[in-house]
This record gives C-alpha cells, sequence and structure tokens, in this order.
C-alpha cells in the first residue's frame, strides 16, 4: 500500500495542517510580491532582463575568473549548479556559493539551485546525502508516506541551505502514466495522483521548513521521449489530460509551492504548434488560468533539443517564453549575455510587453524576498558532516538506507 487517500484521522489531521500552511504562504506571497514590486520599479530593461536568467557558471573549488566577470556584467537572477560544479568537498561548496554571490553586484542577491531529487539525480557526489528515489517514498504505506518524505526533505534540506543552496528543482510532481514512465522511471513518486501529490507536497514543506523553495516539474508532464535529446508529445486528452494535471492541482492545494518547472512537451490538446514552455495557452491557460498558480515559472534548459527541433534558437526561446508567462529562464554561459540583451532589446521595442517583462522580476525577486536569500548567509546549525550524518540516521530508522 502506498499513500493514498485513505487515510486515518492523525494522518487527515496532518495534511489539513499543510493546506493551512499553504493558505498562509500564499498570503505572504502577496505580501512579498508588493515589497518586490518596489525593488524592481527601479530597474531598468537590461536589469529586468539579467533578473529572470537562471545561468549556470564554470568553476568547482572558486568560482572561475571568466563566470566572475559575467556575473559581474550580467547581474544574473539565479545560478544553476551541476555535478561539475560540485563534490569537490563542503568547504569547496560553500566557497563557491560565496564567490557567487559576491560576484553578483546590485541590491538583488542571486538564487543558488540545484537538481536534488534524490535516486539518479543527485549532484553532490558525497558532500551531502543521496535521498532514496521518489518511487521509493511513494511505495511506503500510507500512514509513513507523507510524514517520512517531509522528514526526510527537511534533513536534506538542512544540508543544502549549509552549503548556499537557496532553490531546489524538484521534487517531480508528475504521475508516471504509461507514456512517461520510461522517461522519468523512478523520478516519479507513483501512478496515482494522490500518492503523487502526498509525497511532493510533504517533500516542498519539509524543504520549506529548513529554508530552502522548491519548483516542482515538470508541468503539465512528459511524454516517452527524453526532451533532452527529442521532440517530446504528450497526447492525453480530456480526461486522461484532466488526470495528467490532478497531481499537480493537489500539490498546490496542499503545499503551495514556490515555483514550478515547465516541461518542453507539446501538449496536443492544449497547443499542438508550440512546446509547452513557449505556450501561453499552456502557462496562462492551464497553470495559472485552470489551476491557479500564482508562484514563479520556471523554463527547463533552453539548449535542450526538444527547443531546437521545434525551430527555436536560445535567444529567439528565451523572448518566447516569457512572452508566454516564464518567469526564470535556464540558460548556459556561452548564451547568457545574449539572452539578457535579446530580452532587453524586445522589451525596448514592445514585442515583449514591459509589464510582462516587470511581473516576471517582480515574482523571481518576491521568491528571493520569501526564501531569505537577501539575508546573509546563514551559518549552518550544525557542522555539515553531522546535518548529513543526522540525515543518513533518519533514514536508516525508517528502512530507506
Amino acid at each position: 500500500m502506498s499513500c493514498s487517500p485513505r487515510v486515518d484521522p492523525a494522518l487527515a489531521k496532518a495534511a489539513a495542517a499543510r493546506a493551512a500552511r499553504a493558505a498562509a504562504e500564499r498570503s505572504a506571497v502577496e505580501a512579498a510580491e508588493a515589497r518586490a514590486r518596489e525593488i524592481v520599479s527601479r530597474m531598468d530593461d537590461a536589469a529586468l532582463a539579467a533578473q529572470v536568467l537562471l545561468t549556470g557558471i564554470d568553476g568547482s573549488a572558486a568560482l572561475s575568473p571568466r563566470s566572475a566577470e559575467l556575473l559581474a556584467r550580467v547581474s544574473a537572477g539565479g545560478v544553476m549548479l551541476f555535478k561539475y560544479n560540485l563534490g569537490r568537498g563542503r568547504d569547496a561548496a560553500r566557497r563557491l556559493a560565496a564567490d557567487i554571490r559576491a560576484a553578483v553586484p546590485g541590491e538583488v542577491p542571486p538564487l543558488i539551485a540545484v537538481d536534488h531529487e534524490g535516486g539518479s539525480v543527485h549532484r553532490f557526489g558525497d558532500d551531502v546525502l543521496r535521498l532514496p528515489a521518489a518511487a521509493a517514498f511513494g511505495a511506503l504505506d500510507a500512514s509513513r508516506c507523507a510524514r517520512v518524505a517531509e522528514e526526510a526533505a527537511y534533513l536534506s534540506g538542512r544540508e543544502l541551505r549549509a552549503l548556499g543552496v537557496t532553490l531546489n528543482l524538484a521534487p517531480v510532481a508528475e504521475t508516471a502514466d504509461d507514456q512517461s514512465s520510461a522517461f522519468l522511471g523512478d523520478r516519479a513518486y507513483g501512478k496515482n495522483p494522490e500518492t503523487v501529490a502526498a509525497a511532493a507536497s510533504a517533500f516542498v514543506e519539509g524543504m520549506r521548513r529548513a529554508g530552502i523553495s522548491c519548483a516542482v516539474k515538470h508541468f503539465p508532464g512528459n511524454a516517452a521521449a527524453d526532451p533532452h535529446a527529442s521532440r517530446a508529445v504528450v497526447s492525453a486528452r480530456g480526461e486522461a489530460l484532466d488526470e495528467l494535471l490532478k497531481s499537480f492541482s493537489l500539490t498546490f492545494g496542499a503545499s503551495y509551492p514556490a515555483a514550478v518547472m515547465v516541461s518542453h512537451a507539446v501538449v496536443e490538446a492544449v497547443d499542438p504548434a508550440r512546446p509547452a514552455t513557449l505556450s501561453s495557452k499552456v502557462i496562462e491557460g492551464l497553470l495559472r488560468g485552470q489551476l491557479g498558480f500564482r508562484g514563479l515559472a520556471v523554463s527547463d534548459d533552453l539548449r535542450m533539443k526538444a527547443i531546437a527541433d521545434a525551430g527555436y534558437g536560445p535567444e529567439r526561446a528565451a523572448v518566447e517564453a516569457v512572452k508566454a508567462g516564464i518567469d526564470l529562464v535556464m540558460t548556459w554561459p556561452a548564451d547568457a549575455e545574449r539572452l539578457r540583451d535579446a530580452l532587453a532589446a524586445a522589451a525596448a521595442s514592445g514585442e515583449l510587453p514591459r509589464e510582462r517583462l516587470e511581473e516576471a522580476a517582480v515574482r523571481v525577486v518576491a521568491l528571493k524576498l520569501r526564501g531569505g536569500v537577501f539575508d546573509a548567509a546563514p551559518e549552518p546549525e550544525a557542522e555539515p558532516g553531522a546535518l548529513k550524518a543526522e540525515t543518513e540516521r533518519f533514514l536508516r530508522a525508517e528502512g530507506l538506507r
């Protein structure tokens, strides 16, 4: 038996408490957006464009001079860390995060993001404990699933925060259906939308308790094809599409995640002409209209082949993505400055309404305000190695190690 809607009173009480916290989070987001508008009102087009970029960087033990110069020129809204940046020791990871913050000029510090799902998606080597794959949590008995997923995320989130991370591009909130299972594998919590939502919302809440914002992914779903390598198409229609959206809808209601990553799949029933990342019908119609999500919409990597096969280079894709409703665009060091310039030029010409670019920047800055990014990097609650040991003890006690 897995996480399911058939729960005992104690679990129902815990779920109600999470829903109440989600409602409080919605109110807090509104307050943060008001303050963010004041900050964003002082930005010119180039600064607005830079704020909506999430770029990779070079360097591991320390930020490379080339990337330091790039961040000084571009003032990117966030930096994405990959396996090649990490795994050189906890001190090196903390130093890299500090270097990134120091390199970005101005009053708005950058997000520092990473994919930390667990299982096969782990960037830190031995510096941070590898969490079990999502499917391992989804397979737990209903009496344990949400509790264990939340506590594991909280303990792991403390490890991330101690290293300077502020945004986790996880968890996967997709339901593993016949199409997506080939691509997702054990990255999905399961095939039942209630199972997925219970575990995903618990993961989001655990990370939030540790000071980490989460971007659930990949909305509204994926297909059997890997978008890194080819065009991906979601063929679900009608009730099947509603079922695909259900895990996201339930997750939003139970945890109100800070962000959602939008997939590159073409959703045939909604917009057969464009990948979801570039489709206002998907982002404004489904995500914000039908599901009522008000947080940050993040693109997946615009260098993926699913975007190239649709006929878009990175600069054009970035402009089309922000026009469609994306608030934070994932890019690479070689492209970051060109994307900043393309977005600023599109805003100056009116092709990209400045109000849309401002709205995106407001959502980015509001997330930073809510997530404590403006605050000085906190001192770890304990030595990072001790935090890792605590995570491991918990997972071992729960039979997940």
